[in-house]
């Protein structure tokens, strides 16, 4: 069957006004504030300036504030795609610099919004004008022309170091003593440090252990003695007294320049920093939260608590910048210091750690996994964050708080009993205040819940079915992945079977494929197409259209089957994509271009298509593309409002945006 072709038209070109007067066709951001970053990058110029990127969750994007966190801005629209704030010039706060998503080295004299080259060929290897970097890189604070990175792509030469004296414009290899790993799949170089007081001290992490150089990366010379196993990061400095030196958390600890090193018997930190205004005061991140010991790393106390076993999680302080004067005899009231905290953001204390207050305003780098409103309360919405659970808002997004939740879940909400939900194996009948876990017996719980909108109390997890709104549950075949929302009794579920025998299966003797029951699970009828060395990870059935269903294949878990060899590789690129029948799952066709996201409540599919995300009013012979004013991130998840079909919220790797869009187009 010959899919229909595609008609590609952009919704409206010109931003308009709903009734309500609020704008159409422009999304609108609706936080939640915070989210993933990774270190800053502070202007030692002006301390009040910093910036982040954010690449976790597949939103790769670039931040500032230049009022100490109080506000931050979105700075990626000017810069190569996927750029990264690596430093700042400590003489000029213009230039900055920075690596793309293939760790080309770039170049910005405007603040990061344009920079050069602006569009860089990737990294395949050795070139002496546009060095492929691990992020390993320095600048020489008293000559800022001066530059040092690590190579990532000729580890046989040099050690893979290179020195630039001319800001970027040239490079020459630096790396003479240090080790040289042939065809390694590491770069040598992992990380750099620079000697504040003495810039022609430089130290190198490699894959050979720690080396050092005294003339400016003429040569270099190991400093292992003390150490075992090989560092993960180069040495944390004291500013005040560059002799003491921190390596592994302050796991070992040198006071004469790296020459000998010590092991403090305390283990466990990472991202140390030292107070530059006082070398006895230091800060790290430990398994419990931030921590902070004011003896030189001999004693820590936790000062701001968390589970630090997601990512985003760090702490920097603003170099000499304090938040007041402390009175005569007062004591000091410490550094202004900022912490990463994973999906929760930025706090910042202006008291050495004391008290701590969030700074994430602007900051719009939460990922959204899930997304869901409440079809009984459209203001009501629920959003699935990694690392923070399950947030929600009661006021169409202006506001989130959290719920009991440590993990992002899929929703599903009874359509006829109001305030009864589902999430993750639990059950909620009071709108999500309250939960109870669902008792699986022996079934066990295996799945996000499905339910048969005909007759709620019927639901479904994984292989288990319950009668009776999870009280009770009997054992089914198939692997459940959706109901047919018009049909009480016909589900589709997930099948696989894999070779026999001892040993690792090959991917591609694994085969996948939809099953389909009109009884609710008591028989079951196959489909006549497998889909080898890919798995099925969602179906769709078309809430107008019993007949027209839709599946989507995934990849295998190459932990558990064996995925080489080219045969797996043709494999997946014969079946790994998105199938529709229409004759209610006998046959299957696979869709070209087209990735359904979902239906909202009359029915309308929306899918993701070569001009970007888009709707159909016609069952999808044409598709009407999605604006995308105001967006910062791409589209991910979608939900609808049940009472407004223009009406629609998205998730996406900067939080959560809302749209009304302009109506005359169906």
């Amino acid at each position: 069957m010959q899919f229909p072709r595609l008609l590609f038209l952009v919704l409206l070109s010109v931003v308009g006004f709903a009734q309500t007067g609020g704008p159409v066709n422009v999304w609108t951001p609706h936080g939640p504030d915070g989210g993933v970053v990774g270190r800053p990058a502070i202007d030692p110029q002006s301390p009040g300036t910093l910036y982040v990127n954010t690449g976790y969750n597949g939103g790769f994007r670039t931040l500032k504030t230049a009022d100490a966190a109080g506000h931050w801005s979105d700075i990626s629209a000017g810069g190569p795609p996927y750029a990264t704030v690596l430093a700042v010039d400590p003489r000029n706060s213009s230039t900055l610099y920075g690596a793309n998503f293939y760790n080309a080295l770039l170049k910005s004299t405007d603040g990061g919004l344009t920079w050069n080259p602006s569009d860089p060929l990737p990294c395949m290897g050795l070139t002496q004008f546009q060095p492929c970097i691990n992020l390993a890189f320095v600048i020489d604070p008293a000559n800022p022309s001066t530059l040092y990175v690590g190579h990532e792509t000729d580890y046989s030469l040099n050690g893979g170091m290179f020195k630039s004296t001319d800001g970027g414009a040239t490079w020459n290899p630096a790396g003479d003593g240090l080790p040289v790993f042939p065809n390694k799949a590491l770069p040598s170089v992992r990380a750099l440090a620079i000697d504040p007081k003495n810039p022609g001290t430089l130290y190198a992490a490699t894959d050979g252990g720690l080396f050092k150089s005294t003339d400016g990366a003429m040569s270099w010379s190991p400093i292992n003695s003390g150490l075992r196993g090989i560092p993960d990061d180069a040495p944390v400095i004291d500013p005040q007294n560059s002799n003491t030196l921190y390596l592994d958390g302050g796991y070992f600890k040198s006071t004469d320049g790296g020459s000998s090193w010590v092991n403090t018997g305390s283990g466990g930190r990472s991202n140390l920093v030292v107070d530059p205004q006082d070398s006895a005061v230091l800060y790290a991140v430990r398994y419990d939260g931030i921590v902070k010991s004011t003896d030189g790393g001999g004693n820590w106390s936790v000062i701001l608590p968390g589970a630090t076993d997601g990512p985003g999680w760090w702490v920097a302080i603003a170099p000499g910048q304090r938040s007041r004067r402390p009175s005569k005899g007062a004591r000091n009231p410490g550094s202004t210091v900022y912490a990463g905290t994973g999906s929760p953001g930025i706090f910042k204390s202006s008291d050495g750690g004391s008290t701590w207050a969030a700074a994430n305003s602007g900051l719009f780098a939460v990922g959204i996994n899930t997304l869901a409103i409440d079809p009984q309360n459209p203001r009501t919405l629920y959003a699935g964050v990694s690392g923070a659970g399950l947030l929600k808002s009661t006021d169409g997004g202006a506001s989130w708080s959290t719920t009991q939740f440590k993990y992002f879940t899929t929703l599903t909400f009874d359509p006829r009993n109001q305030g009864t939900v589902y999430a993750a194996g639990q059950k909620s009948i009071d709108d999500g205040q309250t939960w109870m876990p669902l008792q699986f017996g022996p079934v066990g719980y295996t799945g996000p819940i499905v339910i048969d909108k005909q007759n709620p109390d019927t639901i479904y997890s994984g292989t288990g079915k319950s009668s009776d709104a999870g009280a009770s549950w009997v054992q089914l075949a198939g692997y459940v992945l959706a109901t047919d929302p018009q049909i009480e009794g016909t589900i589709y579920a997930w099948s696989e079977a894999g070779a026999g025998g001892n040993g690792v299966p090959k991917a591609v003797s694994v085969s996948s494929g939809v099953l389909k029951s009109v009884d609710g699970g008591r028989t079951w009828t196959g489909v006549n197409t497998l889909w080898h060395a890919v798995d099925v990870s969602g179906v769709l059935v078309d809430p107008t259209n019993s007949s027209v269903v839709y599946a989507q294949t995934t990849w295998l878990d190459c932990g558990w089957v064996d995925c080489s060899g080219g045969d797996y590789s043709a494999g997946l690129l014969k079946n790994l994509g998105q199938f529709k029948s229409t004759d209610g799952g006998a046959t299957w066709v696979k869709l070209d271009g087209v990735s359904l996201l979902g239906f909202d409540q009359q029915g309308t599919p929306y899918a993701y298509t070569p001009a970007g995300v888009a709707r159909s009013q016609d069952h999808g012979a044409t598709w009407n593309v999605l604006p995308t004013a105001g967006l910062i991130a791409g589209i991910g998840v979608l939900a609808f409002d049940p009472q407004n079909p223009n009406h629609l919220f998205t998730g996406t790797s900067a939080g959560v945006f809302e749209i009304t869009l302009a109506p005359g187009n169906e």
